[in-house]
């Protein structure tokens, strides 16, 4: 048995235990008028809420489960395992702020530009406030219902194994949110944070606070094919990326993020010896000179010809992580069952976000057609 499993088991005891204990307690009022008629309401609402499609899941509608002549019944998530966690990959993982609120802010203030020549008397500079980014946390929760009776005629023990499953669609919810900001690279998402500059995390328009000029490094937007040359061009790109003071920063790009339908040309541009796709056997600079991430699905960048170029020492200090559920940070599982309809639930929950502090540590290529 995994870690997962033990930990989700381990909850869901806990919960048992204390319904276990409660159980003498509540059999004691149930005589009551009052329960009585509270128990009448509760079996007409079962009734009631047990024939809407998708509220509890019942034996009725799971006869093959029930059913001893079938040999075998799989679980689809036993063979589509979904265990490569990105966010470590993506993301700096940061502590959120103690004691816990509903966001984490962030400010810059700009460094001074460049010192000018000394003539007889100082040049004073100053600073520059800068821009404010602020990530919202989010919830997300699932749950199932299960009538008892599936339980226990469930003849291949699938049924009890389904509120683990619970484990499994979270974690596509967190790896599916963990790569949104690749999927809207080229677009204004706030979803779960907002940046005051108001432009694409990739982009030919972005701005500064300190009144500097523009006209050169602010560009993190590129439009070719992945290749070798694409990527020697897009590293020179990154070397021009400027500060709020239009200063210099030598962004260095050394990771490459792809889409699975690139993963071949990736691979022979970072592994080839010699230069690619060339008769000449001259070395590849390329060669050695990035980490490749190469994304498990479909579903991560909006055109599966775009790619991105990351300086990972930039990355990791402004791109943060955020899970907040107490105590541990993660999602957390729980279980009870109704005392009187006999229906056990299952239920996720988890609170987190993510933020993008500054531009400069990545480029991205969005390339047509």
């Amino acid at each position: 048995m995994t870690p997962r499993a033990i930990v989700v088991l381990a909850l869901f005891s806990v919960v048992n235990i204390a319904s276990r204990i409660l159980a003498p307690l509540l059999k004691l009022t149930r005589s009551s008028p009052a329960v009585s008629a509270l128990s009448a309401v509760a079996i007409a609402w079962r009734f009631a809420y047990s024939n809407q499609v998708g509220a509890v899941m019942v034996a009725g509608s799971f006869g093959d489960l029930v059913d001893a002549r079938f040999r075998e019944i799989q679980a689809e998530d036993r063979e589509l395992k979904r265990d490569r966690d990105m966010i470590p990959f993506l993301w700096s993982v940061t502590p959120p702020a103690t004691p816990m609120r509903p966001d984490e802010r962030y400010s810059e203030v700009s460094g001074l530009a460049r010192a000018g020549q000394f003539t007889g008397s100082l040049d004073y500079a100053a600073f520059y406030q800068g821009y404010d980014a602020t990530a919202t946390y989010v919830e997300f929760g699932q749950g199932v219902q299960i009538e008892r009776p599936l339980v226990e005629y469930d003849q291949f023990n699938i049924i009890d194994e389904r509120a683990r499953a619970l484990f499994d669609s979270m974690w596509r919810r967190v790896q599916f949110d963990g790569q949104r900001f690749l999927r809207n690279l080229f677009s204004v998402d706030t979803f779960f944070y907002s940046h005051t500059e108001g432009v694409a995390l990739a982009s030919n328009s972005h701005t500064t606070t300190t009144g500097a000029s523009t006209s050169a490094g602010f560009d993190n937007l590129a439009i070719a094919a992945l290749s070798a040359t694409a990527v020697t061009s897009a590293q020179i790109q990154m070397r021009g990326f400027r500060d709020l003071q239009a200063e210099p920063i030598q962004a260095v790009g050394d990771t490459l993020i792809i889409p699975i339908d690139l993963y071949e040309t990736g691979y022979e541009i970072v592994a080839s010896l010699g230069k690619v796709d060339t008769a000449q056997n001259n070395p590849n600079v390329h060669y050695g000179a990035y980490t490749l991430i190469t994304l498990p699905n479909k579903v991560d960048f909006p055109d599966v010809n775009d790619w991105a170029m990351v300086d990972s020492t930039i990355w990791k200090r402004y791109a943060h992580w955020f899970y907040q559920v107490w105590p541990g940070g993660g999602p957390e599982f729980g279980s009870a069952e109704e005392f009187d309809t006999f229906i056990a639930k299952y239920r996720s929950y988890a609170r987190y976000t993510n933020i993008i502090r500054k531009w400069q540590g990545i480029l991205g290529s969005q390339v047509s057609g």
